[in-house]
């Protein structure tokens, strides 16, 4: 109950607008206060990463998040064409400030380890697939994000 009502506003509109990381904190902190009150462990991060297979940590759900509806404005062939590809390709170079959706997207793609081109092939490792030739891509985001997650406390 508490993922729902903390994550389900805090994460609300995660798509398009960018969450910055004292953004993540304070979520994370309100987190850690509604499953445990006051007497919850130390490090947040940690600890919600191991409750409920790591759904609880905000990181890991806003990618879950993120990786579904992208893959849903793909199958419904919202990003397709010359365009997307041309702006991808010029946005995926960019590093500052999050410039909007597909920005996100691709920054968080890089954050997870996945390399990606505009015609929406992944490339993990060894292995180059389309996106709709992932089976569960929302379970494979969720468990790259737990690991980046836990190098990232590490």
């Amino acid at each position: 109950m508490a993922g729902a009502i903390v994550l389900g506003g805090a994460l609300y509109g995660a798509e398009v607008d960018h969450l910055t990381q004292n953004n993540m904190y304070k979520i994370r902190q309100a987190m850690g206060m509604a499953i445990w009150g006051n007497k919850g462990p130390r490090n947040k991060m940690a600890a919600l990463l191991l409750h409920k297979q790591g759904q609880m940590e905000p990181t890991v759900k806003r990618a879950t998040q993120l990786g579904g509806r992208w893959q849903r404005m793909v199958d419904k062939g919202h990003l397709e064409g010359e365009l997307f590809e041309k702006y991808w390709n010029s946005i995926v170079k960019h590093t500052g400030t999050t410039k909007g959706p597909i920005h996100l997207m691709s920054k968080l793609l890089v954050q997870i380890g996945i390399r990606a081109d505009g015609k929406h092939y992944w490339e993990m490792e060894d292995t180059r697939k389309h996106i709709s030739e992932i089976e569960d891509v929302k379970g494979m985001i969720r468990e790259r994000a737990k690991d980046a997650a836990w190098k990232h406390l590490a």
